[in-house]
């Protein structure tokens, strides 16, 4: 996992993974955004899930390989 990058009301993370290792960087992210979210509730915030991406970036052959499903959040 790659150092977030923080602003005022802004949080963006990266994380780069082979193809076969998708679905671990996936856990990963997923595992760090409920991190946050614990974190925010602690502090009376709350995690806006709408306005929460994920998005997979490669070359075309790369993003082919990704069979990962949708992150799914908690309600």
């Amino acid at each position: 996992m790659e150092s977030p990058f923080m602003h005022a009301d802004d949080m963006q993370t990266y994380a780069s993974c082979a193809a076969p290792d998708q679905q671990t960087a996936a856990d990963r992210i997923s595992a760090y955004v409920a991190d946050i979210d614990s974190w925010m509730s602690s502090d009376r915030l709350k995690l806006n899930a709408e306005k929460t991406e994920f998005i997979w970036l490669g070359t075309r052959q790369q993003m082919a390989k990704v069979t990962v499903s949708p992150l799914q959040t908690k309600d």
